[in-house]
Order: structure tokens, then sequence, then C-alpha cells
């Protein structure tokens, strides 16, 4: 499978957050213009908020949230790209998670049914959603491995321990040891 299928989802949700900014300037813009009030009045945090209405300050609000799951969706992403790990239940998740989260925006922008919003929360930000079941808990946990690992492991030669999933679709290396054997073999084999 082509592994950059996954940047189609990655870059929606950059065009949606792109997207809600544009339309919660739009809106403040608006807002100001009309009310009459000084820009200036609204240097203090939290003074357009408590100023105007709702319907200015619910886009803001939803570019905060937009700042929040999205991030591990593209910290996810990208960790999926660089171990190549790419496939279609991903590509298929994250659609899914882009169709639920530009719901989420519209809600949230418009009418503001926190009701309705609150029950598309668990569909698009559940692991099982957005990576399907246990196969998505193994991807967490290789995922909090890798954070923890880190690029120290990497520089110093660390032994690191194969990844305990069943699911996983790659047997990765313990350590150096591993990968120098491999590299001699196929010198060999040539």
């Amino acid at each position: 499978m082509d592994q950059t299928r996954i940047f189609g989802p990655f870059f929606a949700t950059i065009f949606l957050t792109l997207a809600v900014w544009i339309y919660m300037y739009a809106r403040r813009i608006s807002f100001i213009t009309r009310s009459g009030i000084v820009p200036g009045d609204l240097a203090v945090p939290g003074e357009l908020a408590r100023r105007s209405q709702p319907a200015v300050s619910n886009p803001s609000d939803n570019l905060k949230n937009l700042f929040e799951i999205p991030v591990l969706f593209y910290v996810l992403v990208l960790y999926l790209f660089a171990t190549r790990q790419v496939d279609g239940v991903y590509v298929d998740a994250a659609w899914v998670f882009v169709v639920f989260r530009a719901l989420h925006s519209a809600v949230h922008c418009t009418f503001n049914r926190v009701m309705l919003r609150f029950l598309s929360l668990p569909v698009f930000n559940a692991r099982g959603v957005i990576h399907r079941g246990a196969r998505g808990a193994c991807v967490f946990r290789r995922l909090g491995s890798f954070i923890r690992l880190g690029a120290v492991s990497r520089v110093c030669g660390l032994r690191r321990v194969k990844w305990p999933c069943p699911f996983a679709k790659h047997d990765y290396f313990q350590g150096r040891e591993r990968l120098a054997g491999e590299r001699a073999r196929a010198a060999v084999a040539r």
C-alpha cells in the first residue's frame, strides 16, 4: 500500500483547523465593527469572550479544541508513516476521525448543541475507532515505548525489546546485535 495515503486525512484536518480559524476571525471582526468596540479594549485576555455572544466566542473555543486531540492524531499519523505501518484500516479510520472532527466543529461553531457534541466525542476520540480494537492498543503501546526509548536508545544502542502485541505487523529488532547479524548474513549470501 502507498504509505502517503495517510496524509490525505492529515492535511484535511489541517485544512479544517485553517477553516475554523478563518471563520473565527470573520465572526470576531464583524462583531467588533458592529458593536463599535475599540480593539484596544480587548487587550485583556478573555475580554472578548466576556463581551461577545456565544456565536462569536464558540469558534474560538473550537479552535482551541483543534489543538488538543488532533495534535495526537498528527503524531500518530507521522509515527505510522515513519514506521511504514500504514494500511487501509488506518487510512479509513483516519478519514472517520476527520469526518467526526468536522461534524464536531460544525456543531460547535454554529448552533452548539452541547449534548450532540458530547455524544460524538467518544466516537471520534476512542482508540477503538481510530485504530480498531486490540490492534489499536498495540499501536498506542508501541507509541508509548517509542516515546520512552526515543532518540537516546537509538544513539546509545540500548537494547530494545520485541513489542508485546500479537497483532504487530513487523518483527522489530532487538538491538544493534541482531541488525548487525542480519547484515552479515546478507553479505555472506551475496
